[in-house]
């Protein structure tokens, strides 16, 4: 037997699993049900546009501050863990190569053609102009290493993100 609860909003009679955990709610769970917490969720995020903008917004920052005082007050924790996972690491490398083999003719092709000089980077991003961050080579196909577009690092975890975020909505 499946313990019932009835929604304040809705008033109708749900399974428990239906309901939020919350610890002082009555039989540990939330007055309203999920379905009717996600309608008002909803509501005050379209009502509410400009607030929830500037929380976002606040909550990167935030993040991001966070991160750079991280950083710098741990500037060789990356190396450390890199040097202590050497192993780890490449043997991570070769069982993506192994699933790959694509990529390791790639990244064959791609690093002659950028020792030799047929690659240049031109140290400018090709995507909004920045001169002031790291610029990277980014390819849009695999299957041709000397098509390359130079980005600067936010312009590349954008494209990547974006090309993520499509790839799960399909």
């Amino acid at each position: 037997m499946s313990v019932k609860k009835t929604c304040s909003k809705c008033q109708i009679e749900k399974s428990i699993s239906q309901f939020y955990k919350q610890k002082n709610g009555a039989l540990g769970r939330t007055a309203a049900c999920k379905d009717c917490r996600k309608k008002c969720s909803q509501i005050w995020a379209n009502e509410n546009r400009e607030q929830k903008n500037q929380q976002a917004r606040s909550v990167k920052r935030d993040r991001k501050e966070y991160s750079e005082k991280w950083r710098n007050e741990n500037p060789n924790y990356f190396k450390e863990y890199y040097k202590q996972n050497t192993e780890l690491r490449l043997e991570a490398n070769r069982r993506f190569l192994l699933k790959n083999p694509e990529r390791k003719k790639f990244y064959s092709e791609y690093s002659s053609a950028k020792s030799k000089g047929l690659l240049l980077n031109p140290g400018q991003c090709q995507m909004c102009g920045t001169k002031d961050l790291k610029v990277e080579g980014h390819h849009f196909d695999y299957t041709k290493p000397l098509s390359v577009t130079w980005v600067c690092t936010d312009c590349h975890k954008g494209i990547h993100r974006r090309k993520k975020f499509t790839e799960h909505k399909s």
